[in-house]
């Protein structure tokens, strides 16, 4: 809390002494009768009062606590008079959180609350990966006459983050069905749910497994034979590499920090059906990475499993390759690139690629990879601006090399940030 008096009608003061003074020395009621104009003023001005305590109460809410990143939340911030006499000069700035940017209206307002009464102050921001936690919003208040002002931190209530990395579990309805694969059939027969054959009894054969409605009907003693059962090993590569840095406009997330936010929830839901999901990131340092990693100098590799262990690295490589300040961008991209990927992957692994596609080099890697052998799949999020002519030129060329990738038999996922994630992750098939 901070109040301060304003020297306003101090020269109206010092006005009136001369004035009086002249008037009482030259015995003019005139004169005498001009220095009752500044006194009121200043007088004026000692009684206006300032409440001791702000008798103001704000209160927060946001249309998306929980957005995807790129999408515009609108932000609420209701001031509510709880005193008994007028405010006629309040001004508020809300806290907008550090490294979200304001794209339409203000977060800040000059208002006039009558007891009872409230005023709301709207804005909307660009929501970007991470926790975004609101500050306080400031107040301040001033005298009719201005005279005096008081300046306050108010703690809001409602909400207080925009938080962009959100558990599957704990997010809403909406972004639970995210690529629900469960796990995955095979052509041999074993423990699972789907019907595969049926052969002949054998004496250690579960009771449970006997065609009885066969034997009802001919007699004859046969065995149900289920698919079998088995996870998927899948490895997400991320591109972080420095053309992976563009942005539509000001403010939004770049084309990496989609990669990495997609990267982390088909991570969740890989895991919640049972598969084993590894990560790797082009573009980033493995010095940068604020945890114990396989892999070389310049390629950051988490392992594929399924224990915690896994989850802390992977969000450790996803935090590094949203960095964007003090970075070092060490991989290229293209075939060389890919040879290493593949040096590490199992035979039986799957490769989820996540890249804007921003440049050319994305298609002789992926090749790679189908070369090798290794199903692949591709999910590309759009960070072209088509309403500008640059903007469409590549918008143009994306689309083109998109359709390369296609052409390398690899499924490719085109997805728009306006939409949400789960629609474009659907499209996810293992095999």
């Amino acid at each position: 809390m901070t109040v301060e008096r304003i020297h306003r009608w101090d020269a109206g003061l010092a006005c009136a002494v001369v004035l009086a003074a002249v008037g009482v020395a030259l015995r003019d009621p005139v004169v005498l009768g001009a220095a009752v104009v500044p006194i009121t003023y200043v007088v004026f001005g000692a009684v206006s009062p300032l409440p001791d305590e702000p008798p103001i109460a704000v209160e927060r809410s946001v249309s998306e606590s929980s957005p995807v990143p790129g999408e515009r939340v609108a932000v609420e911030l209701t001031v509510r008079n709880v005193g008994e006499s007028t405010l006629t000069d309040v001004r508020v700035v809300d806290g907008v959180p550090d490294h979200l940017t304001v794209v339409e209206g203000s977060p800040r307002a000059s208002l006039a609350l009558r007891p009872g009464s409230e005023s709301t102050v709207e804005y909307e921001l660009v929501a970007r990966r991470g926790t975004h936690d609101f500050a306080d919003p400031v107040v301040r208040m001033r005298t009719l006459s201005a005279t005096r002002r008081r300046t306050d931190r108010l703690e809001a209530t409602g909400e207080t983050a925009v938080d962009c990395l959100a558990a599957v579990g704990e997010t809403p309805l909406r972004d639970t069905t995210t690529l629900r694969v469960g796990e995955l059939a095979t052509d041999t027969p074993g423990s699972g749910l789907e019907f595969y054959a049926t052969r002949e009894y054998r004496a250690d054969d579960p009771i449970n497994r006997v065609d009885w409605r066969r034997y009802a009907r001919t007699g004859d003693l046969t065995t149900v034979q289920f698919r079998e059962q088995r996870a998927a090993r899948v490895v997400l590569v991320v591109d972080a590499r420095e053309s992976a840095r563009v942005v539509p406009g000001p403010g939004h997330p770049d084309g990496a920090e989609l990669c990495a936010y997609a990267a982390r929830r088909t991570f969740d839901s890989l895991r919640e059906g049972g598969h084993h999901v590894g990560l790797a990131a082009l573009g980033v340092d493995v010095t940068a990475v604020d945890a114990v990693l396989s892999g070389d100098a310049d390629l950051p590799w988490v392992d594929a499993g399924t224990g915690a262990e896994t989850s802390v690295r992977v969000d450790a490589v996803l935090d590094a390759a949203c960095e964007n300040e003090g970075r070092t961008a060490a991989a290229d991209g293209g075939s060389r690139l890919a040879e290493r990927i593949a040096r590490r992957l199992s035979r039986d692994a799957q490769v989820v690629f996540l890249t804007p596609a921003a440049d050319d080099e994305v298609v002789p890697l992926v090749r790679r990879l189908r070369a090798e052998g290794y199903d692949t799949t591709v999910v590309s999020p759009d960070r072209t601006d088509a309403t500008t002519p640059g903007g469409s030129i590549e918008s143009v060329r994306r689309r083109l090399r998109l359709t390369r990738l296609r052409e390398s038999d690899a499924v490719v996922v085109d997805w728009n940030p306006a939409d949400p994630l789960w629609t474009a992750l659907s499209a996810i098939r293992l095999v």
